[in-house]
């Protein structure tokens, strides 16, 4: 990275607390049309890590730009969107939630005339969201946890990783792919114990050598308890 890039990124996280993970995104809706990689967005991931100590990046699927611009994060992400918007609240940053979300809004809002949303709707995604937002809000391993990255045969379908603090555990596999039926071990010594499917509330006990199958657009969210 070039010095005057370096300098511009530390004085831009002295004067900010927290920056949208606009890199982030673009790469993620770039991976849906198939003109970038996972492994491009993962190589975005390790720039973030180089940050200045305590820069936090915003993670969102969807904002009063992008949705007004560019489309919803059906439009977007299509299958995918639920599994990004997991990741958004299980990597090391901070989520976003944009109005509308949690009623799987499918309007592209105006920008600059006043614009209603319809909260007739049923809320879809209330537990959803709910569900998840109590994670990070309990479950220090999401907060301030370390991460590690999984590796998997379909290195381009699926986005695996652990997040560890102390003896709290999260589990978290996403396929962000409209490719179903698609594997992945995991082995590592974290995965030992009692786990709980957040969004299920089952448990399983794992042995740290385990198998998952996910279909299209899906996502696994284990905790340790």
């Amino acid at each position: 990275m070039a010095l005057d890039v370096i300098w511009r990124i530390w004085y831009h996280h002295q004067a900010f607390d927290v920056t949208y993970a606009w890199w982030w995104m673009h790469e993620t809706g770039r991976h849906v049309k198939g003109d970038a990689t996972l492994h491009d967005i993962r190589n975005v991931l390790h720039a973030y890590t180089q940050y200045p100590s305590g820069a936090i990046k915003l993670f969102f699927t969807s904002n009063h730009d992008e949705n007004s611009w560019n489309g919803t994060e059906w439009e977007k992400y299509g299958i995918a969107a639920k599994a990004w918007a997991v990741f958004s609240f299980t990597w090391a940053g901070m989520p976003l939630i944009y109005s509308g979300q949690e009623i799987m809004n499918q309007k592209r809002l105006q920008f600059f005339d006043k614009d209603l949303i319809e909260w007739n709707t049923p809320a879809d995604l209330h537990d959803f969201y709910t569900i998840l937002a109590e994670l990070r809000k309990k479950n220090l391993a999401i907060t301030i946890g370390e991460t590690f990255v999984l590796p998997s045969t379909h290195n381009n379908e699926l986005m695996a990783f652990l997040r560890k603090k102390e003896a709290a555990v999260v589990l978290v596999i996403l396929n962000v792919s409209d490719k179903g039926r698609l594997c992945i071990d995991v082995n590592h010594p974290w995965l030992k114990g009692t786990f709980k499917n957040i969004f299920s509330g089952l448990t399983f006990q794992f042995s740290a050598n385990e198998s998952f199958e996910l279909q299209a657009g899906e996502y696994i969210v284990y905790e340790s308890v």
